[in-house]
């Protein structure tokens, strides 16, 4: 039996060495060269990639805004806003927001509307509807300072002035999603 253990073991010694040749090739500096080859494309190609965005990003960014400069900020639009004020709001509270509202560099017009004046534009507005206008009595409606803001992006900045005062009830733009009831 050990003629049969020296020759399987003589098959199985050819059998490796034909497999490993078939793996690797003869020449192990061959695999070496394209591993190399493997790497310097990957990294070509991350390059290039790295390149083609940083372009991108940039000529955004460099681009004349729609009727501007180059990297000029967008345009602002104007906004219309109201302020509203609480039913028991003293003149010197009303005054105080009124002139809060003027010296704001953000706001371009303001206009004060008390509560009769709002009811009157009211009415005016439901005219076509004479039963919603009898359900609501002229005092429902509050007093209130309608501004403009010269760039909505102002709103929350203005608002925040705003809300701190004595009398305001709420502080509104149609610049700004509404809240739900609920908070």
């Amino acid at each position: 039996m050990p003629d049969l253990d020296d020759r399987l073991r003589a098959g199985l010694i050819d059998l490796d060495r034909a497999a490993r040749e078939r793996v690797r090739p003869a020449d192990s500096r061959e695999v070496a060269a394209a591993g190399r080859r493997r790497r310097l494309a990957f990294v070509t190609a991350g390059a290039v990639l790295v390149t083609a965005l940083a372009g991108g990003l940039a000529s955004l960014w460099l681009a004349p805004a729609p009727g501007g400069e180059r990297g000029a900020a967008p345009a602002c639009a104007p906004a219309e806003a109201t302020a509203f004020l609480r039913g028991d709001v003293t003149p010197q509270q009303s005054q105080l927001v009124g002139d809060t509202l003027r010296d704001s560099a953000k706001v371009s017009s303001v206009t004060h509307e008390s509560s009769e004046e709002a009811y009157e534009r009211f009415k005016e507005l439901t005219r076509d509807s004479p039963d919603v206008v009898n359900s609501v009595k002229p005092d429902a409606l509050p007093e209130s300072w309608r501004f403009t803001l010269a760039c909505s992006g102002d709103f929350a900045a203005v608002q925040a002035q705003l809300v701190p005062l004595s009398g305001i009830d709420d502080v509104v733009c149609a610049c700004e999603p509404r809240r739900s009831p609920s908070g």
